[in-house]
């Protein structure tokens, strides 16, 4: 679990299977990841438009994982269900160690 304050001000707690009353802040959010899975945190700029980077180097990851983690970016337009076509989506993995980092 991630509880997140800001962007900048988040904290991780690994919990077991099963059912948790989890006490949340109205200025938290709380995300849930599987075990060996990872979610990306994009770099804000004044002007972000896209992805600027198809192997995820300029996003910061947060994950869960034993060994490596991976996920696969690609873009749409914001407005329809159209994706960049699959040939062009990209699998970024992560280990363990540089998650935590």
């Amino acid at each position: 679990m991630v509880r997140m304050r800001s962007d900048r001000d988040r904290s991780c707690q690994v919990m077991q299977q099963g059912h948790h009353y989890i006490d949340v802040a109205l200025n938290e959010v709380v995300i849930f990841v599987k075990k060996d899975h990872m979610l990306p945190l994009a770099v804000l700029d004044e002007n972000v438009t896209s992805v600027p980077d198809a192997d995820g180097g300029q996003h910061e990851w947060i994950g869960f994982a034993r060994q490596t983690a991976e996920y696969v970016l690609y873009e749409d337009d914001g407005i329809s269900k159209r994706y960049t076509p699959q040939e062009q989506w990209k699998k970024v993995v992560r280990t363990a160690q540089e998650l935590r980092n």
